[in-house]
């Protein structure tokens, strides 16, 4: 589990059916004012795209300000767009404006700025700097986009302007080089001003330790608003700043060490006013013997000897996603038992793993799996989402289910559905979602689930590491106790609390009827949880158990918008299921 993370600046997030205009007509961008704000058509309206409703229940949009719903007078912030539709769209677009809400239909807000693949225009259509008789400003797509998502920047008009409305338009186009068929969705946010705030800075951590050899750190900046200038800086002559050295708002800085021929040595950056430390072993010689290990199908745990001889030792064992090491890292020299876990091969095929700590190599050659097809899918069944391989009995008895009818993916329903996947697959995943508000990595997920599956931690014991994290303790703080409550209900169980929830539960911690552990531990192992198909955790959890990897962003992006619009926990199992990559589990 990795722990010693920065957390970007939180966005607030409306969710809306929003305008979002992509004219296949107008692939370069759609004229001015069709953002549908007042005074204003949209796109639908005017007729250049027509045949469907503004506003249908097809689709949604979710616009971000990193401002949230208030800016800083002058300061510049951004603007993200993500548009999606349960039907397949081939071009997306976009237009938006700002406006003085006092003064809606021709009050320009600040200056909108393009990034890659926006432009802006006047509403005469001339390019910036807009004339005074026609001066409001319109933000597009510059070209029509495969991409749902656009981005763009705005600089906040001076103090006293009041609030500020945001209109959006945009479509999502069938791409056919028609006018019918496409869908548009419009939507407005206002954001209020707000006073401007001291700048504070925080990075994601204060210091690493690393072996001799060079290598480099990414430090991320968490700047307390948008506007804040940092710069950085080396005080040591081993460590150098490559990439963006300042910034205005949270940002990232890559500190690259070189090698080291001599003793361990330490050495800092100055990043934003805050101290980052490098920590770098002296020399060191590895061995790791033997130098390879033999398996059966079905894997399992072995030992290996791990010698480290120098002056400072610091060394990563580096797997694949089919073995798990521990301990997977050290920093000091000696002699250590290292053991391995080879997990099971589902594929009649042999196959080759490499294990590296540092510049020492292993090889793990493993048998390929006799069984039938069916039988190597129902164990790859259990494992996945149990943990474990079938009993004898539970082998031949699932086997025989299958060759009598039962498919595949109703085996995989059932098993997304079980108590003992609940109580310790999908609670560990919940851990990630519910506690960290981010999905689980896989390596840190199947190595949880294993040491709750040997008896290594238990669940209140889990539940007690994640809140004590660092991870934890740097995203939300000191909570207060109707603050934890809130964020339980909101990360696990994916829904507000009513007031008497928040009430109730915060004075059961008050008053010691219960902890936090307790409570987080209740949260998770409830039917509402356990039964929930909430987008994130699912889409985790299908190519977690059934792929044995992460899902991409996008493969992720587009699950999660595929469960939300409908799509059931079986049809995304099957279309796994009959993937090529899964195919090459069995083959």
């Amino acid at each position: 589990m990795q722990l010693a993370r920065l957390f970007y600046p939180k966005y607030a997030v409306v969710w809306m059916t929003i305008p979002v205009v992509l004219l296949y007509a107008y692939a370069s961008g759609p004229p001015a004012r069709s953002t549908g704000a007042p005074g204003e058509q949209t796109c639908a309206q005017s007729g250049c795209h027509v045949g469907t409703a503004v506003n249908s229940t097809n689709g949604a949009v979710q616009i971000a300000y990193s401002g949230g719903t208030s800016y800083v007078p002058g300061e510049r912030g951004k603007f993200t767009v993500t548009i999606t539709d349960r039907t397949m769209r081939q071009r997306w677009g976009f237009q938006a404006s700002a406006r003085l809400a006092s003064k809606l239909q021709n009050g320009q807000a600040g200056s909108l700025i393009a990034v890659s693949g926006t432009e802006v225009q006047c509403e005469d259509g001339r390019t910036l700097p807009c004339r005074e008789t026609a001066a409001v400003q319109f933000i597009n797509h510059s070209a029509a986009s495969t991409q749902n998502t656009f981005e763009f920047e705005w600089t906040a008009p001076a103090a006293g302007a009041g609030n500020v409305q945001v209109f959006v338009a945009g479509n999502a186009a069938n791409g056919d080089g028609g006018t019918s068929g496409d869908r548009i969705y419009t939507a407005n946010i206002t954001l209020t001003p707000q006073a401007s705030l001291p700048c504070t800075f925080s990075l994601s951590s204060s210091s690493i330790s690393s072996s001799a050899a060079a290598g480099n750190a990414v430090v991320l900046i968490q700047a307390s608003r948008a506007g804040c200038a940092w710069s950085g800086w080396s005080n040591s002559s081993f460590l150098t700043l490559m990439g963006a050295t300042a910034g205005s708002s949270s940002g990232s800085v890559t500190v690259n060490y070189s090698a080291n021929t001599g003793a361990g040595r330490t050495g800092t950056v100055t990043i934003g006013g805050q101290t980052f430390t490098v920590t770098q072993s002296g020399t060191c010689d590895f061995s790791l013997r033997p130098g390879t290990i033999s398996t059966s199908a079905t894997g399992g745990v072995y030992n290996a000897t791990l010698t480290l001889m120098g002056t400072q030792c610091r060394w990563v064992v580096q797997q694949p996603p089919s073995v798990t090491a521990n301990p997977g890292e050290g920093n000091t020299a000696g002699i250590f038992n290292q053991s391995f876990t080879v997990y099971p091969n589902f594929s009649t095929q042999a196959r080759s793993l490499s294990v590296y700590v540092e510049n020492a190599a292993m090889t793990i050659s493993q048998s390929g799996n006799p069984l039938t097809s069916n039988e190597r899918f129902v164990q790859l069944v259990y494992f996945a989402f149990l943990g474990r391989l079938p009993a004898a009995a539970e082998l031949a008895s699932q086997s025989a289910s299958l060759i009598a009818g039962t498919s595949r993916d109703d085996m995989i329903v059932t098993f997304f559905a079980s108590d003992e996947f609940n109580a310790k697959g999908r609670f560990v995943a919940g851990l990630y979602v519910g506690l960290l508000n981010r999905d689980a990595e896989f390596n840190g997920w199947i190595f949880q689930r294993g040491a709750l599956q040997n008896g290594v931690v238990t669940l209140s014991g889990l539940v007690t590491n994640f809140i004590n994290s660092l991870e934890f303790q740097l995203q939300n703080g000191a909570l207060r106790n109707e603050d934890y409550v809130r964020l339980l209900y909101r990360q696990v169980l994916l829904r507000e609390p009513t007031a008497s929830e928040v009430s109730g539960q915060a004075a059961a911690l008050s008053i010691g009827v219960t902890t936090r552990t307790n409570m987080a531990y209740g949260f998770l192992a409830s039917s509402e949880f356990q039964g929930g198909t909430g987008p994130r955790l699912t889409a985790f959890l299908l190519y977690a158990g059934l792929l044995q990897r992460d899902a991409t962003t996008a493969e992720r992006s587009i699950l999660m918008a595929q469960i939300q619009f409908g799509t059931t926990v079986r049809a995304a199992a099957l279309n796994i299921l009959n993937s090529n990559e899964f195919g090459d589990f069995l083959k």
